[in-house]
Parts: structure tokens; sequence; C-alpha cells
């Protein structure tokens, strides 16, 4: 569904220094910078268009124990992996992915995320204390009660690279007296090991799997579960379809993200997801179809979507999808962060 120039150059630094100085050259030359984590999102957000160099976060992949009740996480360690990490020291990420092993921290930031604990602890926006963010004008913490914290989640890199991640950790449910491990650093022999613990798709599984997903109040559920069964049922031959699923994602009161879901309240990630085997013409046709016809709802609804994640991409369909005042709001972010449009270009906003 989409392709990113080749050849590409990339690089992809060990350390903070590292990272600050490709952004200080990168500017100084004008070059453009494609961020990629681990490539999760279906809309190919970190393929490289022409003249991109790819900025990839894989090697930042520390992980220590600075602040009891808290993890900091290099952006390109895979979620399941630190969450494997931290269980193995009798405490848990709050919020992980469901499904396997996909996104990266950085990456699971970028587009927001939620999972199977939102019910208890809400969004991951919720679940984050302090995020490093390298800048096209230099390195900046940003805290909880900073007026761009919230901004950062769904942003899809428009702000920066997220360098480090500190998130909260709870403790698991037989270990309340555990004991917080302050100064330890996780070394690679711990990475591999809890590597291997991880789920991953089959080499040999070549379908395609995509989801689409709702946002929707206690109020407009019932409904909103109705259409998308109206959908599924118009579209029955587009995908091998999976169980439906149905979130509640907790507001807890510390973050609203207004990137993803704009209101201080309770609300539900419902939708319908599957696997798509039929690469032809056509068969991508019926697709882009399903993805047309699901925006159409979302339009005539009034729902948000999880836009970030999913199939539709770039400026037309976030100016369709936000209020302008929102994309407003997040371009005066970028013009502080971002005042030369550095990174990932042309995704939300025209260069």
């Amino acid at each position: 569904m989409s392709s990113g120039s080749k050849p590409y150059c990339a690089v992809a630094p060990r350390s903070l220094a590292e990272a600050v100085e490709i952004v200080r050259v990168a500017s100084r030359e004008r070059i453009p910078l494609r961020v990629r984590g681990a490539g999760h999102a279906l809309n190919g957000s970190s393929l490289p268009a022409p003249g991109e160099l790819v900025f990839e976060t894989r090697r930042l992949a520390s992980v220590r124990y600075e602040r009891p009740g808290t993890v900091t996480s290099g952006a390109g360690v895979n979620l399941w992996i630190l969450n494997d990490l931290v269980r193995q020291r009798g405490f848990s990420l709050p919020v992980i992915n469901d499904g396997y092993a996909g996104p990266s921290v950085g990456g699971y930031l970028a587009a927001g995320g939620f999972g199977a604990n939102s019910c208890s602890h809400g969004g991951f926006w919720e679940n984050v204390a302090e995020v490093v963010l390298l800048t096209s004008v230099g390195v900046v913490r940003v805290t909880r009660d900073d007026a761009m914290f919230p901004w950062l989640f769904g942003a899809m890199g428009q702000l920066g690279v997220v360098l480090e991640v500190t998130l909260d950790v709870v403790s698991g449910e037989d270990n309340h007296d555990v004991r917080y491990p302050a100064g330890v650093c996780e070394t690679d022999d711990a990475m591999y090991s809890a590597a291997a613990n991880v789920s991953a798709p089959s080499a040999e599984d070549q379908r395609r799997l995509y989801w689409f997903t709702l946002f929707v109040n206690r109020g407009q559920l019932a409904c909103a579960q109705g259409e998308l069964s109206t959908l599924q049922a118009q579209h029955a031959t587009v995908f091998e379809y999976c169980e439906p699923y149905c979130y509640l994602i907790r507001h807890r009161g510390r973050v609203v993200a207004p990137l993803v879901y704009p209101v201080a309240e309770d609300f539900y990630a419902i939708g319908r997801w599957g696997f798509h085997t039929d690469a032809s013409p056509k068969g991508l046709q019926r697709l882009t179809a399903f993805d047309t016809d699901f925006m159409r709802l979302v339009a005539r609804r009034g729902y948000r979507r999880y836009v970030q994640s999913e199939l539709s991409s770039g400026p037309e369909t976030y100016r369709q999808y936000f209020d302008p005042d929102v994309l407003a709001r997040l371009e005066q972010h970028k013009r502080c962060t971002d005042p030369s449009s550095l990174f990932n270009r042309d995704w939300i906003f025209q260069t």
C-alpha cells in the first residue's frame, strides 16, 4: 500500500550524544529526517521520501532504574521486551499493546497507545512521567506538567525524536514488598534473554493484518458497535475477520491527549480487525473501499478513530479528521521544536 524511496541512507545512533550530533548536522545541511522505530504502523509513516535520511532508534536501548516507581528506557526498546525486563524485577508496565511484540517504546508513544489494562490504568499517556525529546533546536526534558507533554502522544514524531521515556511501573500481584532496584542498568545479556521470551509473527505467515478502531464514549458505544457490524457485513470478503475487540480506556485525571481523544472522560476503543490475503489490484481496491467507508462513518457520527496507527495517512486525512484548532495548536508546538520542518515531512503538515 505504501513504498519508500530506494535507495536511501540510514543512521542508528547508540547514544544521546550521537543522536544530537546527527540532528545538528542534518539541520545545518537541511537534510530532512524520517524517524523509524520498529515500523509497526500500517500506514508507512516511517518510509523515507526521496532525499530523506532515516533516523533509526533501534540502538537507543538502555534500561535504567533511577526513581522508585519508574523505569527509564531508550526509545528503541521493544515494549514487550521492556515489560519482560521489569517483570523479572517484580514489577510490570501498566499499559502495553495487545497482539504481539510490535512497537518500540518511542513508537507506541508517537501513536498514543492503549491496551487491555487501560481499563484500570488509562492510556499510555497517563503512565509516562517524562520524555527526553531531541528537537531541531536542542534536547528538552518534557514532564507531565509541561504544556507540550500531552501533544507528544499521537503526534507521530512531528515535534522531534523521542530519545528516552520514563514510564511508571507497578508491583506485581504477588510482589507488593519487592525492593526497587535503584541505580541498576539492564545488561545486554538481560535484553537478549527478554527478547527470547516475547512473541512475534511467524516469518512464514505472509498474510497482512489490518485493524480499524473507533474511540467512542459510553453513550455512543451500542450504536457504534452496531454500525461496525453493518460495515463488516457490507465488506464481508475483504478480510478473514478476527473476533471484534472492545477496550475500556479509563481517564485517571492526569493527562488528556488531544490527538488521541480530546475529552476528559472514560472512553472505549472498539473495532474490527483481520487478515488480508488478496494483494491483487482488485483486492487492494476493496481494502481501500473499507477504509473509505470507515472514515465516512467517523465523519457522519462524529466518532474518533485511531488514525495514527492505521491505514489512512497524509495531510489531507489529518485535515479531514482533526478540528482546525487542534491542528493549529499542534503546529504552534512544531514551530517551537522544529521550525525548519526537519522531522517526518508531509505527514501531518504540508511543506
